[in-house]
């Protein structure tokens, strides 16, 4: 992990990518648990995913990790209780 400009670079080993083996709302709540908890740092803005160094564009056709990631608390709660009414 480092930090420039407020973009916060998580680079992750590609077992992050192949271990998910959820569903849209799971993978989302996995990367804004992480970004929500980044975001709590004073000097981070945003993160940006990374995958063995470099930008990859989704997670398993999924989510969209090709641009960084703003705080948001409102999707951690939607796909919680998405996940708890199953």
């Amino acid at each position: 992990i480092k930090t420039e400009e407020g973009i916060c670079y998580v680079d992750l080993s590609s077992e992050f990518i192949s271990k998910q083996a959820g569903s849209h709302n799971t993978d989302e709540m996995t990367i804004y648990s992480i970004v929500d908890s980044l975001t709590e740092l004073e000097n981070v803005k945003k993160v940006q995913f990374l995958i063995e160094g470099e930008k990859v564009n989704d997670l398993n056709g999924r989510v969209d990790l090709s641009k960084p990631f703003e705080r948001d608390e409102i999707k951690i709660i939607k796909s919680g209780d998405e996940e708890n009414n199953k």
